[in-house]
């Protein structure tokens, strides 16, 4: 009988789901974006809903044989931003493994969302600078 707890554990770890290496603990996490990122803005994904436009952003790797492997091969971040503030929040992202399945969503609830100025020459002032150009 003490060999049925270990062995029992083993296969649970055996049995995990190989989207259980993607390792963020928050939500700023799931959406932190570095200089070996590819990012795409859906423009199509762009809404206004009543001072605030909701927008997606596609992140990647520019090489992916570099990726590391607690790392997601894709993330979608949606962000809100308050464009006469300039002011972004990101409210969900969706991490998506090498099959394009999403394998874990974060989301904030309404409201809870926490509106800052992106840093300068930053890829998400960049977003806020494009989407609120956009004809909405």
């Amino acid at each position: 009988m003490k060999f049925l707890v270990p062995l029992s554990a083993a296969a649970l770890v055996a049995a995990a789901p190989a989207h259980a290496q993607f390792a963020y603990d928050t939500i700023e996490d799931a959406a932190r974006i570095t200089e070996a990122h590819s990012t795409k803005l859906d423009r199509d994904s762009a809404h206004r809903h009543g001072d605030m436009i909701r927008f997606d952003v596609r992140l990647g790797w520019k090489n992916p044989d570099t990726r590391p492997e607690t790392e997601a091969p894709t993330r979608m971040v949606r962000y809100l931003a308050k464009c006469d503030d300039k002011l972004l929040a990101v409210s969900a992202v969706a991490i998506i493994d090498g099959q394009n399945r999403i394998v874990r969503n974060f989301g904030i609830a309404p409201g809870g969302w926490d509106f800052l100025p992106p840093v300068s020459a930053s890829p998400e002032a960049g977003f806020l600078e494009r989407i609120c150009d956009l004809p909405l």
